[in-house]
């Protein structure tokens, strides 16, 4: 992509000083727009690259707010209202997206010039993050259901857990197995047993809240921790899950096969409460010993794990802070 060295983001210097060795050629762009540039290839997050770039333009421009649409990686700063500029994203023969700038005022001619030149010095550090974001997301995202995966949880249940004792919380876990997936795939087919995992995903999300995490760790299994949240909350929120399938039933469209009964993706959970002293592999295993005895109790229920006794131990050094998983999350 090519670009222009003779836009800055400070004001235009006086005519005498532009002008260079060659009549009436400006000079090259000074060092505002590489300051710039170094400061988006600081990070890797496309929210971090675009607050960067936001509040350079701000200062520089009064700009009021910034929006920068993607599929999967858009994200906002500041204040949107009617956009006095915006363009398309493009780095050679990609498409990254629409950038839209938002001031009360409308640009000038030469101010709408300088920013086609910084949209462009933008592209590529952008470029950069949402790629490594797309990458971080799919190593952590089960391909099927969009829910987070095994190895995620692996990373998240720690950090999770020593939030929860750092900040004198319950941490709810929950374990939830489908109890009719086999009899689903040997009737309707594997294609109709992945549109009852995918139902179940949709159901989980829909009574979850923003803080919450659900993930699919088995081929029928799916596992959600509820931060702040105790046993009776997380019997609540397996009962908004039964409801949301319940209603999926009720409607044809959103049933995975049309022979299906409202039964069919009846599910078992087990739920179990973080204490302190307990580890994130044995809060997971209680949640899944609970699962079982509501299986052995006739399925289609929940079973909450009694409250652990445990030995009291030092305590750990808990540094990790829930933003060093926020990429996992997307």
């Amino acid at each position: 992509m090519a670009s222009h060295s003779d836009n800055t983001l400070a004001r235009p210097a006086p005519r005498q000083q532009r002008s260079g060795a060659r009549g009436g050629e400006r000079r090259p762009a000074g060092a505002e727009p590489l300051a710039l540039l170094r400061a988006l290839q600081q990070s890797l997050e496309p929210a971090v690259v675009v607050d960067v770039f936001a509040r350079r333009l701000h200062e520089h421009y009064g700009v009021e707010g910034v929006a920068f649409d993607h599929p999967e990686h858009g994200c906002n700063w500041g204040t949107a209202s009617r956009p006095a500029f915006a363009t398309r994203l493009q780095l050679d023969d990609t498409a990254l997206g629409r950038l839209a700038l938002y001031r009360q005022r409308a640009f000038d001619a030469r101010e709408r010039s300088e920013l086609d030149v910084l949209a462009e010095l933008l592209a590529q550090p952008l470029h950069n993050a949402v790629r490594h974001a797309s990458l971080q997301k799919q190593a952590f995202e089960d391909g099927l259901t969009r829910l987070l995966n095994r190895q995620a949880l692996d990373r998240m249940l720690p950090r999770e857990l020593a939030a929860a004792e750092r900040q004198g919380h319950e941490l709810a876990v929950v374990m939830i197995d489908l109890d009719f997936l086999k009899p689903i795939n040997d009737l309707w087919g594997h294609a109709a047993g992945d549109r009852a995992l995918q139902t179940v995903a949709e159901a989980i999300n829909a009574a979850l809240r923003q803080s919450d995490l659900a993930f699919r760790v088995g081929g029928d299994e799916f596992l959600l921790l509820l931060p702040a949240t105790g046993a009776t909350g997380a019997a609540t929120v397996v009962a908004r899950i039964r409801q949301a399938l319940a209603r999926m039933a009720a409607q044809p469209d959103s049933v995975p096969h049309p022979g299906m009964q409202g039964d069919t993706l009846a599910f078992s959970a087990g739920i179990a409460v973080s204490a302190p002293g307990v580890t994130a592999e044995q809060l997971v295993q209680q949640a899944d010993q609970a699962m079982y005895r509501a299986k052995r109790a006739g399925r289609n229920r929940d079973r909450t794990a009694a409250p652990p006794r445990v030995r009291h131990h030092a305590t750990p050094d808990f540094t990790a802070d829930r933003a060093a998983a926020r990429l996992a999350r997307r």
